[in-house]
């Protein structure tokens, strides 16, 4: 399983890292979660559209790190939304605790999971940008296993 995720993680790298937000067109146009990724991605609410645009490719590196930092943040917070959908669907204290411990689990081994991919980068610029791009699509992968429990 280790060796699927980080077949996966490396594929992405270098064939889906900079492919365009699956969900953008659904929340490029919702201004309060627009402000809110701008907050914690310490970005302007003008860098976020702009991600939601772009597939962060093109430009000085510098830009391109503070793209993939910004979607590694879009998709984290819209996964968040989707667990916290799901949360509330479930019916059971016990449901709610089990989940509570898988999502704590897979956030540690996500974590752990980008760290060892983006290690394999060589300088610290190129690092951020594997390491976000890793965690956008972990986070977008995750929250399609979230959207598949709460249907």
């Amino acid at each position: 399983m280790l060796l699927r995720c980080r077949f996966f993680g490396l594929l992405a790298i270098f064939i889906g890292a900079h492919a365009s937000l699956l969900y953008a067109a659904d929340y490029a146009n919702d201004p309060a979660l627009v402000k809110k990724i701008a907050q914690k991605a310490d970005a302007s609410s003008e860098d976020v559209q702009e991600m939601f645009r772009s597939d962060c490719q093109g430009g000085s590196t510098l830009g391109v790190l503070q793209c993939a930092n910004i979607r590694a943040v879009a998709s984290d917070e819209l996964m968040q939304l989707h667990y916290q959908e799901l949360m509330r669907s479930l019916a059971s204290k016990s449901e709610k605790k089990r989940m509570i411990i898988a999502q704590k689990a897979w956030v540690v081994f996500r974590d752990q999971e980008c760290d060892f991919v983006a290690e394999h980068r060589s300088d610290n610029i190129g690092y951020g940008i594997v390491f976000s791009n890793c965690l956008s699509e972990m986070n977008q992968a995750r929250e399609a296993t979230l959207n598949h429990f709460h249907q």
